[in-house]
């Protein structure tokens, strides 16, 4: 059943609850401003009278499945959310989506292989490149793979601390990851 409340919006008051739409006063006598009606069942449940003031209700806390799959959200976004390091004492960000993630392990390959290149022409940026030495670019991607490792290695123990009941809320997840 929809319910709905007439609600003083800037006092917050509860002027009327009344039980279906056709039940709603129309206009609302004496209030042309600052009233509102709050259909109760599309707020996630009854808002709480107190006797003076509305309030919304409370909202339950996450479950172990909502809980493990934003802890696999909060992962994969840092996985693949990039890595910057200094080359020549400049900053470059690399990008590390799956798809950029190929490109710097086949890079890595092809430089592992016999008569190698000296050095490797990477896109910085939608318009910018950069010539960074083979050895330097092996450097990077060690420490690239390394940093999307270390995501998967941080995963583990909070999906256990909220299997253990230890972590309980998505704000100690976005900490562990922090």
């Amino acid at each position: 059943m929809k319910r709905y409340a007439i609600v003083d919006t800037v006092s917050m008051k509860l002027i009327t609850v009344v039980e279906s739409e056709a039940e709603l006063p129309h206009p609302i006598p004496g209030f042309s401003e600052g009233v509102i009606s709050i259909q109760h069942d599309t707020a996630g449940g009854d808002w709480i009278w107190d006797g003076e003031a509305l309030s919304a209700p409370p909202v339950p806390p996450p479950t172990i499945e909502q809980l493990i799959g934003h802890a696999n959200s909060v992962q994969w976004s840092k996985a693949t959310g990039g890595y910057v390091t200094t080359i020549n004492g400049e900053q470059v960000a690399f990008p590390t989506s799956p798809e950029s993630l190929s490109l710097i392990n086949g890079k890595h390959a092809r430089l592992q292989q016999a008569n190698p290149p000296a050095s490797v022409l990477w896109q910085a940026g939608a318009t910018s490149f950069i010539t960074i030495a083979a050895a330097d670019f092996e450097r990077i991607a060690v420490e690239v793979a390394d940093f999307v490792q270390v995501t998967f290695e941080e995963l583990q123990p909070v999906i256990e601390k909220i299997l253990s009941g230890e972590i309980s809320t998505l704000a100690q997840i976005d900490s562990a990851f922090a």
